[in-house]
This record gives C-alpha cells, sequence and structure tokens, in this order.
C-alpha cells in the first residue's frame, strides 16, 4: 500500500512545540535519527522538536501508540520547562491523550498495521 505521507508535523496545542510522526526508521534516518532495527517505535527530540516513529506497520497498535505519546508528551515538558509530579500531573495526561488521538489518526491512515 502507497502511504500518503511518511511525516506528519503538528504543533502541541499547549505549548507550540511541534511533534512529528514518522512512518518507518528509513523516514527517521532521512531526518537525522539513528534508530536500531530491533526497536519496534521510538520517540526522540531533534533540535527541539518532537518525533514519534513507528519503526514497522505491525507496531501500529494502541499500546505502542499509547507508550511512544507518553515519551513525547514528557518530552515536551522537558523542553517547557513544566513541572510534574505525583500532586501535578493533569497537563502530563493531556498531552498524552492529545498524542494519542493525533498519532492513531495518522497512523491509520498512513501507517496501517498489515
Amino acid at each position: 500500500m502507497k502511504r500518503k505521507s511518511d511525516i506528519k508535523r503538528v504543533l502541541c496545542p499547549l505549548f507550540g512545540v511541534p511533534i512529528t510522526f514518522v512512518c518507518g526508521f528509513d523516514a527517521a534516518r532521512k531526518l537525522g535519527m539513528e534508530p536500531k532495527e530491533h526497536w519496534g517505535a521510538m520517540a526522540s527530540t531533534y533540535e527541539s522538536e518532537v518525533y514519534l516513529t513507528l519503526g514497522y506497520p505491525e507496531h501500529n497498535c494502541p499500546n505502542t501508540i499509547a507508550h511512544e505519546s507518553v515519551h513525547c508528551a514528557w518530552r515536551i515538558l522537558d523542553l517547557v520547562g513544566a513541572e510534574v509530579c505525583s500532586d501535578n500531573h493533569e497537563v502530563l495526561a493531556y498531552m498524552t491523550g492529545w498524542i494519542v488521538e493525533e498519532a492513531t489518526s495518522y497512523f491509520s491512515k498512513n501507517y496501517p498495521a498489515e
């Protein structure tokens, strides 16, 4: 299946930090990232931008997207200096939910599990 696009860049609504969804490790390498072949997916930060990459279509599943979305939310919060702790974690929950929704929508259309 031909993908519509290997990447999609959006801005985090709370902080304006760019987050890019990437289909495949080949596309990630073209963006300067260095994924390991045995990884299924990855979250990374490069030049103040956050990336969520699914290495292979079979990793397009709720578990992997949720897992990597938490990593991405933490990276965004680190970039903007937001403090998150056990008494103040609502922003982490909102960010994670928003990233999961955006990632699921994008990957389901552009990198469906086979």
